[in-house]
């Protein structure tokens, strides 16, 4: 068939049935609108799920207790153990209290877990080489012995103040220097975090006076361990690797834990997910529906195509090029109320829910997103026009007599 002759048969066709392709575009360009905003916040809302949910570092770390004496051999084994990315030495925590009196609940000191990167809110983040500085929550809440009750304290009005914490018996003074968003959930909002070699140089000590107390009471008889922390690659080869490990006789377990509930946004990803493939059936029930319906209204002209030698291959391409025709038409004026919808009302939304927790997000349409749209759209026209062409062979040359 000859380009030219199927642009002729298109036209003229779409223009016989003015009424019911009109109607056929609005319900197309309502289903595109459905379909768009369902994907442009699933597929952004799933990513969020699979890497900053289940693939948080949190989830991928777990910690291992080596005796002193095989600590080379076993970190060797560690590394050597597939799906390991990285091994390095395990840095405790502290409680400290703040004996300046701005703050007077208890904290919690530390320093980031590696690959860790805060979102800071004001002021900056400390360098590794900086001494005596720290950031703190950009909200904290602070519970105040002498009125018995919480404040809530911003974390912006402290940066460039000196806080002195009392640490282990001892006095560490910081300088405040940055606030962080507690919209990652390995902070509790009682964090004060400092760098790494000042965690480690505290830890150094703590634990030298620790040996020294074992030295002179003599009652400490085991062998020292040393606690390092495992990153692996992926959350799911996570209990693998522990088990391998395991195997080869060093202690492993989880210390990590997310202050998140995870589940219910599994779930919601879930939700979405069906929604959308319910959505697609739908819109393709309805297409085929109205596909089927308008081959019922013509006949007389595929009798006549039949006559005229036409093959079922043949009127197949009318078919599919007369729908694929409106339904570019209705997926551009569908993704340009789209956008609309987006920005108007589901990312409002989103930044009203989501804007302040790890799973904040924006819904678009990206490249990717437009061509879920076009390729689903292009296949159930496909799937609705071959159901259509097959029951064209039903349809007998007698028809055009009986007309007559």
């Amino acid at each position: 068939m000859k380009i030219s002759s199927l642009n002729l048969l298109v036209k003229s066709s779409i223009k016989r049935n003015v009424g019911k392709n009109i109607f056929f575009l609005v319900f197309l360009a309502f289903a595109v609108v459905l379909t768009t905003v369902t994907v442009s916040v699933m597929l952004p809302f799933c990513d969020n799920v699979e890497n900053k949910l289940n693939n948080h570092l949190y989830n991928r770390m777990f910690n291992v207790e080596i005796p002193s004496s095989t600590v080379d051999t076993a970190i060797k084994k560690v590394n050597d153990t597939h799906h390991v990315q990285d091994v390095y030495t395990y840095l405790d925590s502290m409680s400290v209290s703040d004996i300046t009196g701005t703050l007077e609940s208890e904290y919690t000191m530390c320093s980031l877990v590696h690959e860790a990167a805060p979102l800071i809110v004001d002021g900056r983040l400390f360098r590794d080489d900086e001494r005596n500085v720290a950031i703190v929550p950009d909200n904290i809440r602070d519970y105040s012995q002498s009125q018995r009750k919480l404040k809530n304290i911003n974390g912006s009005d402290l940066v460039g103040k000196q806080l002195t914490f009392l640490t282990e018996g001892d006095d560490y003074t910081v300088t405040v220097v940055g606030t962080y968003s507690l919209s990652d959930p390995m902070f509790t909002g009682k964090q004060i975090i400092i760098p790494e070699q000042e965690m480690k140089s505290l830890n150094d000590k703590i634990q030298l006076e620790n040996n020294n107390s074992f030295i002179d009471d003599e009652q400490y008889d085991g062998e020292k361990k040393s606690i390092f922390t495992v990153l692996v690659d992926n959350h799911s080869n996570t209990d693998d690797v522990i088990e391998n490990i395991s195997n080869q006789g060093i202690d492993c377990h989880k210390a990590y834990k997310l202050n998140f509930d995870t589940a219910s946004y599994q779930v919601a990803a879930v939700i979405l997910m069906i929604m959308f493939a319910l959505l697609i059936v739908m819109v393709f029930v309805a297409v085929s529906a109205f596909v089927n319906n308008h081959i019922k209204s013509r006949t007389v002209e595929i009798a006549m195509y039949r006559a005229l030698g036409y093959r079922s291959s043949n009127i197949f391409i009318i078919l599919f090029a007369e729908y694929l025709v409106m339904g570019i038409i209705a997926l551009a004026f569908g993704l340009g109320i789209s956008l609309i919808v987006l920005q108007a009302t589901v990312n409002p939304y989103l930044n009203e829910f989501l804007g302040q927790t790890i799973m904040t997000m924006t819904a678009s349409i990206t490249p990717i997103n437009l061509l879920v749209m076009v390729c689903t759209i292009i296949l159930i026209e496909l799937l609705a026009c071959l159901i259509a062409t097959k029951k064209t062979n039903v349809i007998k040359l007698m028809i055009l007599l009986q007309e007559r």
